[in-house]
């Protein structure tokens, strides 16, 4: 079929098992390893470049990841050093909470994550917003959980999808098709809307049905955490903090500091604070050591949720056009990129289905987790289709929708790997917290999109 080889099967077969494995919740790092080790075997008929491949797969897995890794990692270093000082417990005495509700500690962590990312982006943002809210979290008597669905939705969902500030994202994919930015706005900001209201909906229903969120009310008899710092000192750490990443955040904004830049920029600050929180809290001597814990701590935990995702981001990495002459060698083919090809090639529906199609060509363009492969070739994918340029803008429109909140992403576990890391939670259980509130919003904004394709 097409250009498909032997090693496109393999990928192809591999990439299903898989998506099986993860369905029933069993491990899929070793399998990862013997795909990317099967691919490279058919591909290059050669043992040793083969078994090299496995590390080239996993260094190309970890380059786009390196510098938020780092910044993450950073972030739970400055964590540690608050948590070790017991600036909270100074700061809210007894069993004080911020009495907002794990509602409205959900939408507001969510909003403040959206206005962020879309100025700075989300990766920065992960790192700014866990700096404050997740010291937080027990005083809110929010499930972590919920704090890091809420950073995902708004930030790598809701702002990422549209990001009408920086406009990285629409200027790919309208170019992509051959036409400016402002072209595709009008379709793009009621189709933007329509996903993220109807997925927040549905994730606040959900939320107020679960019965595992963590009780609101003070538990009483809760144990006290012992503070090292007097109150004074406690608001002295916590003021700092708030000071310099707000001041972080205005130097970004009048020098026009985002992406990586940005999270390099949070990180830094992150680390000279973990210092000074660390002289404010112990000695001279003391505090030196506990720098080198608190760090050695923050690389340490994130890690541990970093480090499987690696190999599975590896192996999907081989199918990346970006990526795969790097891992497999010069000429190598960008096998998600081909499958896609011949599955538009070959399958011809009706024009009210299309945007059906369109979401499936997005999802698939979405499993190697980066969000971005596919926005580079939906517009010229769509050209395909022999529709007039007001429908093309239409369907390009959702492809971006579509390819962002799946796998740029809220929905893809390696893809949200920041976020859990940063909330300390499994990105597995993130994505079962988004999954439901996600489908429902891809579901509404294709249907949507659909009645729209056969209005125009």
């Amino acid at each position: 079929m097409g250009n498909l080889t032997a090693a496109h099967y393999v990928y192809l077969f591999i990439t299903i098992w898989l998506f099986v494995r993860l369905i029933k919740q069993k491990e899929i790092v070793f399998l990862s390893i013997v795909g990317i080790l099967s691919v490279a075997l058919i591909y290059t008929k050669n043992l040793i470049s083969s078994v090299q491949v496995l590390c080239r797969a996993i260094i190309a897995g970890f380059e786009d990841l390196l510098p938020i890794f780092i910044g993450i990692s950073l972030i739970l270093a400055l964590g540690g050093a608050i948590k070790s000082s017991g600036a909270m417990s100074a700061v809210f005495t007894g069993n004080s909470y911020l009495g907002i509700g794990p509602r409205r500690a959900f939408l507001l962590t969510g909003v403040v994550m959206m206005l962020v990312s879309f100025v700075l982006w989300p990766s920065p943002a992960v790192a700014l917003i866990a700096a404050f809210v997740i010291p937080l979290s027990a005083k809110m008597k929010l499930n972590p959980l919920y704090i890091a669905s809420a950073m995902n939705i708004f930030g790598h969902g809701i702002a990422l999808s549209g990001d009408f500030f920086i406009q990285g994202v629409p200027t790919v994919v309208a170019e992509g098709a051959g036409f400016k930015t402002g072209d595709i706005l009008p379709y793009l900001v009621p189709l933007w809307a329509i996903m993220g209201v109807t997925t927040v909906i549905a994730a606040m229903i959900l939320m107020k049905k679960d019965r595992h969120i963590v009780p609101v009310m003070p538990v009483q008899n809760e144990p006290k955490q012992e503070s090292r710092v007097s109150p004074f000192k406690g608001k002295l750490i916590l003021i700092l903090i708030s000071v310099c990443f707000a001041a972080d955040v205005a130097a970004m904004l009048v020098w026009d500091v985002s992406g990586d830049d940005a999270t390099f920029f949070i990180a830094g600050t992150a680390l000279l604070l973990t210092g000074v929180v660390s002289f404010i809290t112990f000695d001279k001597k003391e505090a030196e050591e506990k720098i080198t814990d608190f760090i050695t701590s923050g690389f340490s935990s994130a890690m541990e949720i970093f480090a499987p995702a690696l190999v599975i981001i590896g192996f999907f990495s081989i199918g990346n056009q970006g990526f795969s002459e790097y891992i497999l060698g010069e000429g190598a083919p960008g096998m998600i990129g081909d499958f896609v090809n011949v599955f538009v090639d070959n399958v011809k529906l009706p024009e009210f289905l299309l945007a059906f199609f369109q979401t499936a060509v997005g999802v698939i363009y979405s499993i190697d987790g980066s969000g971005f492969a596919g926005l580079t070739v939906i517009g010229e994918i769509t050209r395909g289709y022999s529709l007039s340029e007001e429908k093309v803008k239409l369907l390009i429109s959702l492809g971006q929708i579509v390819i962002i909140w799946v796998g740029g992403g809220t929905l893809i576990p390696w893809s949200v790997v920041p976020v859990a890391s940063a909330c300390g939670v499994a990105p597995r259980e993130l994505v079962k917290k988004n999954l439901i509130p996600v489908i429902c919003g891809l579901a509404a904004v294709t249907v949507a999109a659909s009645i729209w394709l056969v209005i125009l």
